[in-house]
């Protein structure tokens, strides 16, 4: 329990703390975009394995090739349709759209290994993956600091290169030993995907003031709003 709570205050603090940083060193129309970007992604990745965490949590499915093309499967699915929504609704630049794509395929992936990390109580592990992005945060804020960065794009393409990272290693945690074996648990994507519905009502509920507000306001507004959330919403949550 005091593992989870370390776990989960560090990554409230790293995400309020970067925020707070990229606040100070971004323009604010850089900082309203870094905003939007992060809400899109945290709705993505944590929709991409379209429910496949919530079953891997509940049903004993090996962590073999078979589960892992699945999960890149509904990832890369989850990707595009994020994707277009950031070209088409938000005129987002291809760079940044792309980093999108790469932030929700990877992080879905990612999601899974935690979740099949969680499924054998293996708590420190599966903490640790889903909560990174939160520190990788961090640590492209303060990337930022020393080099002086004045661009959104760099804050987004390390949180980009994050995830992958955590996919890669949370799979290749979970490949010794199991990588042969054959899954025995039945699995419905019904059942999948009604778990990713749920999900996804509270989700956007969380993410939804950001993803209105540069329709509404102006992209300076949200990076205003962008700042009271980091400090309210992230320790609120934690």
């Amino acid at each position: 329990m005091l593992r989870t709570v370390a776990i989960y205050t560090a990554s409230g603090l790293g995400f309020a703390g970067a925020n707070l940083i990229l606040a100070r060193v971004l323009p604010a129309v850089e900082y309203g975009l870094f905003t939007l970007v992060i809400a899109l992604v945290n709705l993505g990745f944590s929709l991409a394995p379209l429910g496949l965490d919530g079953v891997v949590n509940r049903r004993d499915l090996e962590a073999g090739p078979h589960l892992l093309r699945r999960s890149a499967g509904a990832a890369l699915i989850v990707g595009l349709g994020l994707a277009a929504i950031g070209f088409l609704l938000y005129q987002l630049s291809l760079p940044i759209v792309l980093a999108i794509f790469v932030c929700t395929v990877a992080g879905g992936i990612m999601m899974v290994a935690a979740a099949k990390f969680q499924s054998e109580q293996r708590f420190g592990i599966s903490l640790s993956l889903s909560q990174s992005p939160n520190l990788v945060l961090l640590v492209a804020a303060l990337i930022l600091v020393l080099t002086q960065s004045r661009t959104a794009w760099h804050p987004i393409s390390i949180l980009a290169a994050g995830f992958v990272v955590a996919a890669l290693v949370g799979w290749w945690l979970l490949r010794w030993g199991r990588w042969g074996r054959i899954s025995r648990a039945q699995f419905s994507w019904t059942e999948a995907l009604s778990f990713a519905g749920l999900n996804a009502a509270g989700l956007v509920l969380l993410q939804l003031d950001r993803l209105v507000i540069p329709h509404l306001l102006s992209i300076q507004d949200l990076a205003t709003y962008g700042v009271l959330a980091a400090v309210a919403g992230s320790l609120f949550r934690v």
